[in-house]
């Protein structure tokens, strides 16, 4: 089959050139394609291009004639449908750029298809257009990030630069805000303006970026805004069709705050995988919110991630062409990501040993329905008396952490197995506990613990890294500092916390090896579990307050050093030969 495409997209890597080159590739399935260009091609742009049976020429009248398939990729010209099928891709219908006769259409998004027929009364078939697969999630900063075409807003484009700069004073001021694009040189002027608006806030712009330092810059930032429209909200044409960097945004980890208008509802879920506003004002109130909610902001990024990295899979996007071009089946759904949901936390067990604790009535109460609880009293004092406890296992004397939750999961047959200690405070919403679980069920994952703050709001646990040469050898990341952005991204880690830990029930070993009271056994048993193959995984939308030290009895020092003797003896040198650490020093994690 032969093929060509007709562009005047390719001055530039924006969302018309990857409109053609991913049209190229679709197309490519079938045979060679030629790309006839009506402009010249910067290097940058033929680096991005794909190969593989896919040629460059120079537009000329009747070019596509004697081809089998032409798709006609340009906001204002069309070239003559010449071929036995001609497809124009729309990314938004006015009055100056509607197709003659002998074109089908191709729309770039549901809003599109939906202003096709409002604007000119024909149908149009929905192709949505993939993005790279090599946008990464970094250490996320204080960072916030907005990408595209610096232009002064027309009826076709309205970016919203200025209401983004307005928005930025309601910020903390330790944030940064950088506006990445390119710029053509008659929009100098424009771009001139926007830094005075700006002068005095901490925001940065950053012309005409390669490809490398904008993934990076991706990778790092935590928020992306994009309120394209919010100047003109009565102008169809000044809203986003669909938004491509948006996606990109999100693949890259960063929570999208959007105007939930044009194409950019098809990509953001509301509150699920980012926020819409409508104004700047709105815009600043809702980040200032965000960044002081660091749980929601997890629990965003990591939905936002999965329906990002949905937009990646080229193999999906080319059964959704071939759907689209070759069959005309429209498709109105946009690309998703997940994985299923095994478990219900009515299959989860919450062991919580006991030793007179005067906590232990908060965290029962913070318990939402649903899990079986199990407490296993140490030998208090008092007995423990609590409408939530669904079994209590009283012992004769204190047997310590380890040795109560083994015995606690006598007297369970659920396959999930959460040790809680007495003293860790769950928050009040109750969707902690279904976090960890739906993390849980994620593939290969055998081990998920919470994030743990101090009273105080400072950082308690965020993963436990290892160092073999401390006196520790074991440390808690980030341990003491203000809750960050960067403590807030789900992550593998070698180890985690006891004191909030969920576990696949054939994992549940707390180390018969180990002196009782003497430490080490979470860590023993997260090695066990990456020993065999399984993830360890830091949670961070699970966030509960752990007052360190009330749930303890002091140790003597002695069981502390022998258990931590038989954990570097065991485990040292099987960790420095492992998978996990071969993979971190590569992210520069060790």
């Amino acid at each position: 089959m032969k093929s060509c495409i007709t562009t005047g997209h390719l001055y530039g890597m924006g969302g018309g050139a990857k409109a053609v080159f991913a049209c190229a590739s679709g197309l490519a399935q079938h045979g060679q394609v030629v790309i006839f260009t009506r402009t010249q091609v910067p290097h940058a742009v033929l680096e991005e291009m794909p190969k593989d049976g896919i040629v460059l020429a120079q537009y000329y009248p009747g070019c596509s004639l004697g081809y089998d398939i032409h798709i006609n990729i340009d906001h204002f010209n069309y070239a003559e449908p010449a071929a036995r099928v001609n497809w124009a891709h729309i990314f938004h219908p006015h009055d100056l750029n509607e197709p003659p006769d002998g074109y089908r259409l191709l729309a770039n998004s549901a809003y599109t298809k939906e202003r096709i027929m409002e604007e000119w009364g024909v149908d149009s078939t929905v192709l949505y257009i993939p993005i790279e697969d090599d946008f990464y999630v970094g250490r996320k900063e204080k960072s916030i990030i907005h990408i595209s075409r610096f232009a002064a807003p027309t009826q076709y484009a309205d970016k919203g630069h200025r209401q983004m700069i307005a928005a930025f004073r309601q910020i903390p001021q330790d944030w940064q805000l950088t506006m990445i694009g390119p710029v053509d040189p008659n929009q100098q002027g424009y771009l001139s303006s926007l830094m005075a608006e700006a002068a005095g806030l901490n925001v940065m712009f950053a012309v005409d970026q390669p490809r490398e330092r904008l993934l990076e810059y991706l990778s790092k930032a935590a928020i992306y805004w994009h309120m394209t429209g919010v100047s003109m909200p009565d102008v169809p044409g000044a809203q986003e069709h669909l938004g491509l960097t948006t996606i990109e945004a999100m693949a890259s980890g960063c929570v999208p705050i959007v105007r939930g208008t044009g194409g950019q509802k098809e990509i953001v879920s509301n509150k699920l995988t980012g926020i819409h506003v409508e104004s700047a004002r709105e815009l600043g109130v809702v980040t200032r919110a965000l960044v002081d909610d660091l749980h929601l902001y997890s629990l965003l990024s990591q939905q936002a991630v999965m329906a990002g990295r949905a937009w990646t899979c080229q193999d999906a996007f080319l059964a959704r062409f071939n759907e689209a071009v070759l069959d005309g089946v429209d498709n109105v759904v946009p690309p998703m990501d997940g994985h299923d949901r095994v478990h219900g936390i009515d299959e989860v067990a919450i062991i919580i040993p006991v030793w007179n604790s005067t906590l232990v009535a908060r965290v029962l109460d913070s318990i939402p329905p649903g899990p079986e609880v199990i407490v296993v009293d140490n030998g208090s004092e008092s007995e423990v008396n609590h409408l939530r406890i669904d079994k209590c296992v009283r012992l004769e004397e204190n047997k310590g952490f380890a040795a109560a939750n083994m015995i606690g999961l006598e007297h369970t047959d659920k396959p999930l197995i959460l040790a809680l200690n007495d003293d860790c405070i769950p928050p009040e919403h109750p969707m902690w506990l279904d976090i960890m679980v739906n993390t849980i069920d994620e593939p290969g994952v055998g081990v998920v613990g919470a994030k743990l703050l101090y009273p105080d709001g400072r950082l308690q646990h965020a993963g436990i890294f290892f160092d073999w040469h401390r006196d520790d050898v074991g440390f808690h990341r980030m341990y003491g500092s203000e809750d960050l952005p960067a403590a807030s991204q789900k992550m593998d880690v070698p180890a985690v916390t006891g004191a909030c830990l969920m576990c696949r029930r054939e994992l549940f070993d707390m180390a018969p090896d180990l002196y009782p009271m003497g430490n080490y056994e979470d860590v023993h048993l997260c090695f066990s579990a990456w020993h065999e193959g399984w993830r360890v995984v830091y949670q961070p939308a699970a966030v509960l307050t752990h007052i360190e030290g009330v749930s303890k009895k002091a140790s003597d020092i002695d069981f502390v050093h022998y258990n931590k003797t038989v954990f570097i003896e065991q485990w040292r040198s099987s960790f420095l030969d492992s998978d996990f650490m071969k993979g971190a020093r590569e992210a520069n994690v060790y």
